[in-house]
């Protein structure tokens, strides 16, 4: 069966609509310098990770997006009186190193495709950052991808997997918001998924700097699988905090809490 198409005529037309020509502010640069300091020379101490964390501290909104809420976690355990050891300490350089200084490399972490609309409405896709900064730190033989910390057993790979994920507000309206998708769900197909953000006013699209919400399928969640969309959607919340990231069960309550003030109304 063919996969459903995105309108990107209709995409084109909410961004006019909204003015959403040109991306926010970017939440990640500020991030990203102190991270190098940290790690600069290819080591880490006690007291830069100290000075990271309090970084972490004082920009609320730079620490509620993943991978920086689980940075933070981190930095709260081995900063704390007596956690401070070779083996946490070796836990930061290739927490930080894979996470952030090697955040503008291909495969690494959450990097993927940005999907854009050019003015004939035809399909843009082009690599992300790829390469900006050679004169980076990358501290020798570390591979850490978001696979490979989700997949493993260590002490914060659980808490990782709650972090990925937003938490839902009591009510989200669709009405002339974007809103992705990916993975297989269980009760809506795609073409369903689309037509119920239509419904209620909103444009299905893909993940950008310009989308609200991004629902993630269960059977995603359950495999532990990043896919490029999934990666996109992340890469775009952690520079410009937005879309907020969703599991497929929080779309499910949406879906019914809408339902059920439809009736009301009825």
């Amino acid at each position: 069966m063919p996969s459903v198409k995105l309108d990107y005529k209709e995409i084109s037309s909410l961004r006019k609509e909204r003015k959403l020509y040109e991306r926010g502010p970017n939440l990640f640069s500020d991030l990203y310098e102190v991270c190098r300091s940290t790690l600069e020379g290819g080591y880490v101490t006690k007291e830069r990770a100290e000075k990271l964390l309090s970084f972490l501290r004082t920009n609320d909104k730079v620490t509620s997006i993943f991978p920086n809420s689980l940075l933070y976690k981190i930095l709260d355990f081995v900063c704390t009186e007596g956690n401070w050891s070779s083996e946490n300490e070796e836990l930061l350089l290739s927490f930080i190193g894979g996470f952030y200084l090697d955040f503008s490399l291909e495969d690494q972490t959450v990097v993927g495709i940005e999907l854009g609309v050019t003015p004939d409405h035809d399909i843009e896709t082009k690599p992300l950052i790829t390469a900006d900064h050679p004169e980076l730190i990358k501290p020798p033989d570390i591979q850490f991808t978001l696979s490979d910390f989700i997949n493993n057993e260590g002490a914060f790979s659980s808490i990782a997997r709650e972090l990925l994920f937003d938490q839902a507000p009591e009510h989200i309206n669709f009405q002339k918001y974007f809103v992705g998708f990916t993975g297989n769900f269980d009760s809506y197909t795609r073409k369903m998924c689309f037509e119920q953000i239509r419904k209620h006013g909103g444009v299905p699209s893909d993940p950008g700097y310009f989308t609200d919400y991004f629902f993630i399928a269960r059977s995603a969640v359950d495999k532990n699988a990043i896919s490029n969309q999934f990666a996109a959607a992340m890469y775009f919340r952690r520079l410009y905090g937005k879309p907020l990231i969703f599991t497929e069960e929080i779309w499910n309550k949406i879906l019914r809490a809408q339902s059920d003030e439809e009736r009301k109304d009825t």
